[in-house]
């Protein structure tokens, strides 16, 4: 803690702004190092002249303070608490140790912990809620304390004894708080505490959290067969009718008993009257939905859907199967519907670098990775040997074929390969202004014959040696006119 004592006042001839070397004591006062030690925090104030200067110093032990953190300043009458800074000191000042008014206690001035169980250690004997507290003391007169079982004049009571570590801290209804242990649910519908803390690796087991309570028993639990899949909650009300538009806000079945049903009609609007259409078309066969009562007895129940959504103009429906809840809900009962995605609709895992993703069937998901095919994907374009169609194409001219067709129609990147002669010609020009970069690789000893192109510079790419020839093709008139730009040939 920052110290203070009293009677503390010596004389200084230090200049400037910095450290403080103290002369000695005023008459009839104490030294700094009457009070305290090498690197003690100490509260001081200094008077030089017209002006004044108070903050937190480090004391030596000896006779230099430095001046660490300057609280306030009274320079030619203008007071500074906000951004003070060290005045500059010139012939003889005054230091004393004072607490001043724009000193403020800091977070380092208070007891710490540890310093608070220094003080305690040894003096309560006992503490027991509803007893009293013994306080032993040094004149032997051992007061007593009275306590009651609830602190801050009966506001609060006084927390019971934990008594397991996987407990949490229920408030009851008289006021009172009570340590409960969790309860799940096994897929045979039968509850049981959790009675410690579970540790099992490598293996997801289902549970439901529910609210009775009988001896728990790990075996019991099934494992999981899929990971758990994603999915999204909407505020509905429960409607008991049957048949037809569920109404505005509303969700229901074809059937009074929920478990019998096998349509689920869901509005378009959630009872905050929000269109959620957008995410309830992406529904689909193989999903689950499951309502949840907010209130009442919070009965529920959950299908899997069968189909997809068909649009009823003002709401959707399902066909599903029921496959486990607990009750109905009651009719115009706040209920939220949770959708859930079926986890083995996303991406196969695994795979390696170089594998194509591809469909296996016609069936939604159906996919898998696989091994290019030998001969490159280039035998796989859909398109005649030697003419781009792409965004990007990869043109091999294998001898048989002389002539390269960069058709920008159907892309702007476009690049082939030259082993003997070849003709290099354009198509799909518009009346809009397009273009298309093209690299040709050659081994410098073809002839290469441009068509229909007008250069820049009048003459084609040099074709002297082997390499990549870029040559950027555009037209301004639907391919009247075809320009040839070159931006690098084969010296």
């Amino acid at each position: 803690m920052t110290g203070s004592a009293d009677w503390i006042l010596e004389t200084s001839s230090s200049v400037g702004v910095g450290a403080i070397v103290l002369d000695g004591a005023s008459d009839g006062w104490a030294r700094f190092q009457d009070a305290f030690a090498d690197n003690d925090p100490v509260y001081y104030a200094v008077i030089n002249g017209v002006n004044k200067e108070s903050g937190i110093g480090t004391f030596d032990g000896s006779n230099v303070l430095q001046r660490t953190t300057i609280t306030a300043t009274l320079v030619n009458g203008v007071y500074n608490n906000i951004d003070p800074i060290a005045i500059s000191l010139v012939g003889e000042s005054t230091v004393g140790c004072i607490l001043t008014g724009a000193t403020q206690l800091s977070n380092d001035d208070k007891y710490t912990q540890d310093e608070i169980n220094s003080l305690l250690t040894g003096k309560i004997t006992s503490v027991i809620a509803g007893d009293n507290v013994t306080v032993d003391s040094s004149d032997n007169e051992n007061p007593v304390v009275s306590v009651s079982d609830a602190l801050f004049d009966g506001k609060q009571n006084i927390l019971p004894p934990v008594t397991n570590n996987n407990t949490f801290l229920s408030s009851l209804e008289n006021g009172t708080q009570s340590w409960q242990l969790p309860v799940t649910k096994h897929s045979d519908q039968t509850d049981y505490v959790v009675d410690d803390v579970v540790v099992e690796s490598g293996t997801l087991y289902t549970c439901i959290i529910t609210h009775s309570a009988q001896p728990f028993n790990f075996s019991n639990w099934s494992p999981t067969v899929n990971a758990v899949g994603s999915g999204q909650t909407f505020n509905y009300e429960w409607t008991s009718g049957t048949s037809g538009d569920p109404g505005d806000g509303n969700v229901g079945v074809n059937n009074s008993d929920a478990a019998l049903a096998t349509q689920i009609r869901v509005s378009k609007l959630t009872v905050n009257d929000n269109d959620v259409s957008v995410f309830i078309e992406e529904w689909v066969s193989g999903e689950y939905i499951g309502v949840d009562e907010l209130g009442g007895d919070q009965e529920s129940a959950y299908y899997l859907l069968t189909s997809g959504p068909t649009d009823e103009g003002t709401y959707y429906s399902f066909t599903g199967t029921y496959v486990g809840g607990s009750g109905d809900p009651d009719n115009n009962a706040e209920v939220v519907i949770s959708h859930l995605t079926d986890p083995n609709n996303k991406l196969p895992a695994g795979g390696t670098i170089g594998q194509l993703l591809t469909k296996t069937s016609s069936a939604n998901y159906d996919t898998d990775w696989t091994d290019p095919p030998a001969g490159g994907l280039d035998d796989k374009l859909n398109h005649t040997n030697g003419v781009a169609t792409g965004i990007y194409e990869h043109i091999v001219n294998r001898g048989s074929v002389s002539t390269v067709t960069v058709n920008v129609a159907g892309g702007n990147v476009y690049e082939a390969i030259a082993d003997g002669d070849t003709e290099i010609v354009t198509s799909g020009w518009t009346a809009d202004s397009s273009g298309a970069l093209l690299e040709l690789t050659t081994l410098g000893t073809e002839i290469l014959t441009w068509t229909g192109i007008t250069w820049d510079t009048g003459v084609p790419p040099v074709n002297n040696s082997a390499g990549v020839i870029r040559a950027i093709l555009s037209s301004l008139d639907g391919g009247t006119t075809v320009n040839g730009s070159i931006a690098r040939e084969n010296t």
